[in-house]
């Protein structure tokens, strides 16, 4: 019997200057998407009217569903409107605390992210090639 376990996920690339998402993996049935997106939609159009970001939600699996702002032309613009919308908590007023993911994924990878499934996976990826100083 094989009890190994397939703890490495899809092997994501690094890739810095390609198309980025902001995305926010939500705990189904823990919040209010439609006025949570109402907020980033009212925000973006006060902050980044020019540059075009659309919302989108999907359906990740039965427990989570992805929230995805795009695009951003490369990984530094991403990361910069990460930090921007961390340091205003009150927009994720609407969304309960501790049942949403943060990140950001480049298009390349998101199709892997999304056949896997796996946010933890992906969240590690994320914190050791992305946040990492």
């Amino acid at each position: 019997k094989d009890t190994t376990q397939k703890i490495s996920g899809p092997a994501y690339l690094q890739n810095d200057n390609v198309e980025y998402q902001y995305m926010i993996v939500v705990d189904n049935g823990k919040g209010d998407l439609n006025k949570f997106k109402i907020g980033i939609s009212d925000y973006n159009s006060m902050m980044f009217a020019s540059q075009g970001l659309s919302i989108n939600s999907l359906i990740l699996d039965n427990l989570h569903t992805c929230i995805i702002i795009k695009p951003f032309e490369n990984k530094k613009q991403a990361l910069d409107y990460y930090n921007l919308l961390k340091s205003k908590p009150d927009l994720f007023g609407y969304l309960n605390p501790g049942t949403f993911q943060v990140v950001i994924i480049s298009t390349e990878n998101f199709p892997l992210f999304y056949k896997d499934k796996n946010v933890d996976t992906y969240k590690s990826f994320f914190d050791q090639n992305i946040l990492k100083k």
